[in-house]
């Protein structure tokens, strides 16, 4: 569902490669969908004058509050450039690297089918109960989060200017249009890392009970299919990083300033440098509760899948030696090998 969820979001904003295809499991670009990508993007581009301050007259520059903090207003100023350079560097990922999007998403499902066979009869579900149940949790935390993130920054930045004029909240209001770009590329790139990191989890397992196997064909016909699933994945993944790696850097970035700003904010509000009451100060808590939630589910989701995926030759170490099944060990080591 989430899946689904992420994907329509993508649609609207402009930002899929391509229409999906339930039936076939395949991406097509219709010009109508291309011609509405390039709208709501451009569109998006040229409201981005009214998502600053700038936009306000001199009065209300100077009634803003971040006016007289110089830390909150580079973390501002550097934080927005990153939001921007995000929106740009997606925009422009998605129209010269579409083409490589759209292989890399029908090559992945070519993946699944090549080892749907081996995976029905392999069937680890019992043994990755408890690893689908966590997946499944963090991706609807993970999409949860940063929706209620968004918001709840919408309704903090309300609330924390004393004088509201239309100009003030056109200006919250494009922000928050806009954050919904960056909002994607975080939900999407931990979605993604999730369902690959399952994907070597099922190898591991595979690994800890193919020794079951009696036969020594069937054994080294797991040993290698496992070895060219591996492969395959870890490329797969290798593929996704490098499109991906422009965007995530500046959405780094982004990620730093905003800490920087958010542990600034609570200590202007702890020492009363920022007036508030109660509700801005509940709002302000749940703003920073959320957001280091967001970072540290996206930080499981990174080591989530460097871990299973380094994990192979350990485990396979681990229950190489503890079978000492010394007729299937010049297989092992080959795998092993391979696996390196």
């Amino acid at each position: 569902m989430v899946w689904w969820i992420n994907y329509y979001h993508a649609l609207v904003l402009g930002l899929m490669p391509g229409l999906y295809n339930k039936d076939t499991r395949n991406l097509k670009s219709p010009k109508i969908y291309i011609a509405y990508s390039v709208i709501i993007q451009c569109v998006f581009m040229l409201l981005t004058p009214m998502a600053t301050p700038f936009m306000a007259s001199r009065e209300e520059q100077e009634d803003y509050y971040m006016n007289r903090k110089l830390i909150l207003r580079w973390t501002y100023h550097i934080g927005k450039t990153a939001r921007i350079l995000v929106n740009i560097v997606m925009s422009l990922e998605i129209w010269f690297k579409r083409g490589r999007m759209i292989r890399l998403y029908e090559d992945y499902w070519k993946f699944v089918r090549k080892y749907q066979q081996f995976c029905a009869y392999h069937d680890m579900e019992p043994y990755m109960e408890q690893e689908l149940a966590t997946v499944r949790t963090n991706t609807i935390y993970k999409f949860g989060v940063c929706h209620a993130n968004a918001i709840i920054m919408f309704i903090l930045f309300i609330r924390m200017q004393k004088e509201r004029s239309w100009t003030y909240m056109l200006m919250i209001l494009v922000n928050l249009l806009q954050s919904q770009f960056l909002l994607q590329v975080n939900v999407t790139f931990d979605l993604i890392l999730f369902r690959m990191h399952l994907h070597f989890v099922f190898i591991n397992k595979v690994l800890q009970h193919t020794s079951q196997r009696s036969t020594r064909g069937e054994l080294f016909w797991s040993y290698w299919t496992l070895y060219n699933m591996h492969y395959e994945c870890y490329h797969l993944s290798q593929r996704f990083l490098r499109i991906w790696q422009d965007i995530t850097f500046f959405w780094m970035i982004k990620i730093f300033t905003t800490n920087i700003a958010l542990l600034y904010h609570a200590v202007q509000f702890t020492n009363g440098s920022i007036e508030s009451d109660n509700t801005q100060d509940l709002i302000g808590t749940m703003t920073i509760v959320l957001f280091y939630w967001d970072t540290t589910l996206t930080m499981k989701a990174i080591d989530g899948i460097l871990s299973s995926c380094n994990q192979t030759n350990e485990v396979l170490r681990i229950y190489a030696n503890e079978k000492g099944e010394r007729g299937h060990l010049h297989q092992q080591s080959q795998f092993l090998k391979m696996a390196s």
